[in-house]
């Protein structure tokens, strides 16, 4: 056992050593060691002690649960109502990386992380590739609080080819019943497509398109001014070119941050740097502008790769006051192959204000409902109703019931007398 050691005290190494030979029951003389410091003996009470605890109890830090995906802990299957429900426990202790998104100065769930999680679990229902996800509209922010935990669930309903999903967060320890903190995010369909991968993208041919290079902190300060603040684990921009047409194309490269946590950071890493090269474009507006849902997208592979690059084609773009705009994505490896195709993402200005604190009870857009409504007992006289009528989609009944008389619940004239159908 050492008596010195390099970059500790003196007495720390003999201390330390002295512990272990106590430990390895050597016989310490105790007196002697104390003999050049002066000691007293201190008088305790004769009674036991209350047993009163004073201890400020340590708060262990939470660990990653180990799930079936990097963004799902639970799958549990609902044979009678084929639904398969899907929970990840999400909150800034368990993924330190969600803190890197801001809004308003509020840390925000990116969109890119909900498509992340549908992805995963469109892998666990079928491991068959390429998986699409189409008319996904995401109708409202997920917000995370200091210490809040949400548990985010995904409900696919339906039977093989396609199914349809629902999106959810609710308050974690909040119990089973639904309660007013309950949120509604993302509703769409998916299905796992029968095709082949499709060919080479042509990335040369793109690369020469756009020729004009951009300074990628351009991104950045424009988000910046729409309040969106990006850390540096979010940050895999590393070049951006513009061709004529207003088409985008960047490089990029997860940093050495994330690298240790791909398995969990790849997916939504790439779609949500796919979302922020949009904010190369120029615009006329400093208003928030957020993904407000897509047509359709088309998961194909991703292989263990650094380097990816992502090439943005704008179909539509209005500068109104609404300021929306279309686009056409395709993310590609750097052998030219491709990853993932996104038609159709629209992307609306929002007012900040609806991330800011707890104001989220108003969704984003409105969701159609339809709710049975009964056909009026008896139409109005005076409405024209026609002899010849064209029936689209209905069975032999519907047919037989127009076509006697009276059929019309308690219209006598006229009596249709052409009935053509389309079954």
């Amino acid at each position: 056992l050492p008596s010195l050691r390099g970059g500790q005290g003196d007495w720390r190494s003999i201390l330390t050593s002295l512990g272990r030979l106590y430990e390895c029951g050597v016989a310490i003389d105790w007196v002697g060691f104390d003999r050049d410091y002066t000691r007293r003996k201190v008088a305790l009470p004769t009674y036991p002690f209350q047993r009163q605890r004073y201890w400020v109890e340590a708060v262990s830090p939470r660990r990653q649960r180990d799930g079936l995906r990097p963004l799902i802990d639970t799958m549990t299957r609902i044979r009678r109502q084929q639904q398969t429900i899907f929970e990840k426990v999400c909150s800034i202790d368990t993924l330190p990386l969600l803190a890197d998104y801001r809004i308003a100065g509020e840390v925000v769930v990116p969109t890119a992380y909900h498509l992340a999680m549908l992805l995963n679990a469109a892998d666990l229902l079928s491991t068959a590739t390429p998986c699409q996800l189409e008319e996904v509209t995401f109708t409202q922010p997920l917000l995370l609080l200091p210490g809040e935990e949400r548990t985010l669930q995904v409900s696919v309903t339906g039977t093989h080819p396609v199914r349809s999903f629902e999106l959810v967060s609710f308050d974690s320890g909040g119990g089973d019943a639904a309660t007013e903190t309950d949120r509604f995010h993302a509703t769409g369909r998916l299905q796992h497509l029968e095709t082949s991968l499709s060919a080479d993208y042509g990335l040369e041919t793109i690369r020469a398109r756009c020729a004009t290079p951009l300074d990628r902190e351009t991104i950045y300060t424009r988000l910046a001014a729409q309040q969106v603040e990006l850390g540096p684990s979010l940050r895999w921009i590393t070049a951006v070119w513009q061709g004529s047409n207003g088409e985008l194309l960047a490089r990029l490269e997860p940093p050495s941050l994330v690298r240790g946590r791909l398995s969990q950071a790849l997916l939504p890493g790439l779609i949500d740097n796919c979302f922020q090269l949009l904010g190369a474009q120029k615009s006329t507006t400093e208003a928030l502008l957020l993904p407000s849902g897509l047509e359709r997208l088309i998961w194909y592979q991703l292989s263990d790769q650094t380097e990816f690059w992502c090439h943005a084609l704008p179909l539509e773009m209005s500068m109104g006051r609404s300021h929306s705009s279309r686009w056409q994505i395709t993310l590609l490896q750097a052998d030219g192959s491709i990853v993932t195709t996104i038609t159709g993402l629209e992307v609306r200005a929002v007012a900040a204000s609806t991330i800011t604190g707890q104001r989220l009870h108003t969704e984003w857009v409105q969701r159609p409902v339809w709710e049975p409504c009964p056909l009026p007992v008896q139409l109005p006289p005076e409405q024209h109703i026609a002899s010849c009528w064209f029936l689209i989609g209905v069975d032999d009944e519907v047919v037989s019931v127009l076509s006697a008389r009276d059929s019309l619940t308690g219209i006598a004239e006229p009596t249709p007398r052409c009935i053509g159908r389309i079954a």
